[in-house]
């Protein structure tokens, strides 16, 4: 419709890429020669199909094959079908919009609304983005959503290209994800976007003393409370007991707030196996349950001394292998052949130890306020 191709969730795109392949359904071959009559690009990469798949109805399949196959190639160089082993060429062709995030390893999920786009935005790679993203749209407001981070909420800079397309500011570290509301209007009423950056590395305050870990909810049984300076895995704490406990362990420890001048502290607890929640000063602050495995605190923090504790939570891997070396009779499933990915009986008897509980190290890194961001407007 409108020379868009509409999917059933009400999004469009222009242009359809199919990957390199051989066979294809004589279904879907039509399908494509159809859109394509309809004023859709198809871009084929490497070269068109060769045949259908399966012997069942073959040579009527085959029939329709290269009826859909020759309306295809009727198409070739005429815009709406581009054929050939250079995508990128392919769709600048196509005149495809190019997000510039996915240069920086940042991909992301486009769906378009009555007034305006929503961006989900995450950093797969393994570099910080710190920088500006052509988003390849043009709008005029762009508002970050940060809902793992406090629900953080506020106007992002954005400036236009020379091709009257809307560039934004976007810092996310690696395995970090936002959304960007990215608005027709600019009647937005909303606080700035605060983009901060870290001080020198140096400048890091690692929490060190000794922290009290008590084991406080799952099995088979809790493993006595203990203390350590030195942060590692708690199967190495000692004892069968937490080798093959699955739960929940509470890390508690006493420190100081450092007394750098800062805009905000960002609370790096390193390696967690496999997630958090932080408690600063008794107040609840946030489930960390994916890396990047920090949070801002300086709003939960005080002079003098503060509590810092962390509720972390394993993986169930090593109960289960300890049920299964026990012969533990677990696999209690009404309607379910519980098999391994081989469709063997599942056995986890032979599963090595996996880390567990707060790894570390961890740091408390100072911030300020970054106005460069909004001064290169």
């Amino acid at each position: 419709t409108k020379d868009r191709i509409v999917t059933s969730n009400g999004t469009d795109y222009k242009t359809i890429v199919v990957p390199g392949c051989k066979l294809m359904p004589a279904a879907t071959l039509t399908k494509l020669a159809h859109l394509a009559n309809k004023g859709a690009i198809v871009i084929f990469v490497g070269n068109l199909p060769d045949d259908v798949p399966g012997l069942g109805n073959l040579q009527a399949r085959r029939k329709t094959f290269a009826k859909a196959k020759k309306s295809v190639q009727a198409k070739i160089g005429k815009r709406y079908v581009l054929v050939g082993d250079d995508t990128e060429k392919m769709l600048a062709e196509a005149k495809v919009r190019r997000v510039s995030s996915v240069d920086y390893g940042v991909e992301f999920i486009r769906r378009r609304y009555k007034d305006g786009y929503y961006y989900f935005m995450t950093n797969s790679s393994a570099e910080a983005m710190d920088g500006w993203v052509d988003l390849g749209i043009n709008c005029k407001t762009v508002a970050i959503m940060d809902p793992g981070n406090d629900n953080r909420f506020g106007l992002a800079a954005v400036k236009q290209t020379d091709k009257k397309l809307t560039k934004t500011y976007l810092q996310l570290d690696p395995g970090e994800s936002c959304v960007l509301r990215c608005l027709d209007s600019d009647k937005l009423d909303a606080p700035r976007w605060k983009y901060r950056r870290m001080l020198q590395d140096g400048d890091a305050v690692t929490i060190e003393g000794k922290w009290k870990v008590a084991f406080v909810a799952g099995g088979p049984v809790l493993p006595d409370v203990c203390e350590t300076e030195t942060l590692s895995s708690w199967t190495d704490f000692g004892g069968e007991e937490t080798k093959r406990f699955g739960g929940t362990a509470r890390y508690r420890i006493n420190f100081n707030k450092p007394t750098a001048k800062a805009g905000d502290w960002l609370l790096d607890l390193g390696t967690v196996c496999e997630s958090a929640r932080v408690f600063v000063n008794g107040r609840y602050v946030e489930t960390l349950f994916s890396i990047p495995f920090k949070v801002a605190i300086g709003d939960y923090l005080r002079d003098g001394e503060n509590m810092l504790e962390l509720e972390v939570t394993n993986l169930a891997a090593n109960r289960i292998a300890d049920m299964d070396r026990r012969k533990v009779n677990w696999k209690k499933f009404y309607d379910i052949n519980f098999v391994n990915i081989q469709y063997k009986p599942f056995d986890a008897s032979d599963w090595p130890l996996m880390d567990s509980g707060l790894l570390g190290p961890v740091r408390l890194i100072p911030l300020v306020d970054s106005e460069v961001v909004w001064q290169s407007i």
